[in-house]
């Protein structure tokens, strides 16, 4: 039973491909300093967040999963996107919620021993952990033309030889350059890899990144 994914604001997928889908945000109290800011940026160097950015990312998030009274929460620390699914996974069994990653290593759900009563009980500590550990915001922003015509290359050349180096095939032909680019990059080699166990899958994924992160730094 899958808990949560982290959310864009784009149509494009990235390195959640099709998993990275409506934008969710939140009303947080930003306890760093005490008291509501709107204007301020949270986060180090080129992982940061606004906090207008924040306050409807909780609002959105809050209302999604139903938490009619949400409690403020700390932002810990703001993250890459490619640490989100083990920073979640690390907070909600931190939270007491015995959880796992999913089979591509990049989302979240609930283990096999979790009912659907303890489950519908973890929102609010799903709503918590995604306040306290948000993706960067350039992670969450559509990518442009220029950005995506760069992932093509990386996913059709890079990715390819590096998967075909660690014993890897059985992928669909990749689409033109331009239905790439229309799609948002939803084509990735990765759909070759549904028979990996979670554990294989995960490896793969750091050894062969499905998107680097410098696709998301500033042009």
């Amino acid at each position: 039973m899958t808990l949560l994914v982290p959310s864009a604001r784009s149509k494009r997928s990235n390195d959640l491909l099709v998993a990275l889908t409506a934008a969710i945000s939140i009303a947080v109290v930003l306890m760093l300093s005490g008291c509501r800011v709107s204007d301020q940026t949270i986060g180090e160097g080129n992982n940061t967040v606004s906090a207008s950015y924040m306050e409807q990312y909780a609002d959105d998030l809050a209302q999604s999963l139903g938490i009619a009274s949400p409690p403020p929460v700390e932002i810990v620390r703001v993250i890459r996107l490619d640490e989100w699914a083990n920073t979640q996974v690390d907070c909600l069994r931190g939270e007491g919620f015995d959880v796992q990653l999913t089979q591509d290593g990049q989302g979240v759900e609930a283990a096999s021993s979790m009912d659907e009563a303890l489950f519908e009980a973890s929102r609010l500590a799903r709503y918590i952990c995604q306040l306290a550990y948000p993706v960067a915001q350039k992670y969450m922003e559509p990518l442009s033309e220029e950005r995506l015509q760069v992932l093509y290359d990386y996913r059709v050349i890079d990715l390819v030889r590096c998967l075909e180096s660690e014993g890897h095939s059985g992928w669909s032909s990749p689409p033109s350059r331009q239905v790439f680019v229309e799609s948002g990059g939803l084509w990735s080699p990765f759909e070759g890899l549904d028979t990996l166990t979670a554990e294989q899958y995960g490896a793969i994924a750091k050894e062969c990144p499905q998107t680097p992160v410098s696709i998301y730094e500033k042009e």
